[in-house]
Order: structure tokens, then C-alpha cells, then sequence
């Protein structure tokens, strides 16, 4: 006799608990209003855009001699770290999604709040761990 499929609602349902407990811990970090605060502000969505249309593909695939496009502004010193620094066009690099949260997910391993366009490169493509699955899924080694 078959079984009952599995339902969408039984699968949201772990999700928005997961969500949730998510959006708690974002609630409780007091440093996040510094980063909240940037880039809500008129002036860093203007620094973003200008950013975006002079430099429109990311840094780091231009510099591994790929072609993708920037979706992300991204702090190469973070703001928690300092936050004098949140609107210079210095520390400011455009990435692509996946190099954006690959260079995130790096800083959160390591406990970091910024790291370097340097180490993010070897992080993202084939660092220590091996080439990332973005690498691999693009036929990339």
C-alpha cells in the first residue's frame, strides 16, 4: 500500500521554526544595529549604487577570470569591526551572490567580522577545503 506523500506544510513548518529561532539571535546581537543602521541610511544605498554601476562584476571572479555579475556591496573590513570605515569606497567591494556569501560564511567559521578580499579568494576557490561546489557546479576546478 503507498504511503502518504510528504505534505509542503510539514516542510514550511520546520523551516519557520528554524526561521525563528534564527530572527532571535539576530534580535539579541547588540551589535547589529551598527550594521542595521548603515545600510539602511540613504547614504550607503547611494555609495552602493554608485559603486554597482562603476565596477558592475565582481572582484573576486574577475580576478579567477570569470564574468559574473555584482549583486552584493560587500565591507572588506567589517562594520562591527570598524564602523568609521562603513562608507569608504576603499573598503568596499562588489561581489557576486555566491562569492558574497561564501566570503560570510568564511568569516563566521573563523569568528571574524571582516576579513580580506586576499583570504577570501583562497577560501572560495579552492583553499584548504578543495575547490567549492560553486567551482565545481560551473565545470571549474
Amino acid at each position: 500500500m503507498p504511503s502518504k506523500p510528504r505534505t509542503l506544510a510539514g516542510i514550511l513548518h520546520r523551516r519557520r521554526a528554524a526561521d525563528a529561532e534564527y530572527n532571535r539571535a539576530r534580535r539579541g546581537d547588540p551589535d547589529r544595529g551598527v550594521e542595521d543602521a548603515v545600510v539602511s541610511s540613504a547614504r550607503w544605498k547611494a555609495l552602493r549604487a554608485r559603486l554597482l554601476r562603476d565596477e558592475p562584476l565582481c572582484r573576486t571572479c574577475a580576478a579567477a577570470g570569470r564574468t559574473e555579475l555584482a549583486v552584493q556591496v560587500d565591507h572588506v573590513v567589517g562594520v562591527r569591526a570598524r564602523p568609521d570605515l562603513a562608507y569608504d569606497l576603499g573598503n568596499c567591494q562588489p561581489l557576486c551572490g555566491p562569492c558574497h556569501g561564501l566570503k560570510n560564511a568564511a568569516e563566521r567559521r573563523s569568528g571574524g567580522v571582516g576579513g580580506t578580499s586576499s583570504s577570501h579568494a583562497s577560501a572560495a576557490y579552492g583553499g584548504a577545503r578543495g575547490p567549492s561546489t560553486f567551482s565545481r557546479d560551473r565545470g571549474e576546478t
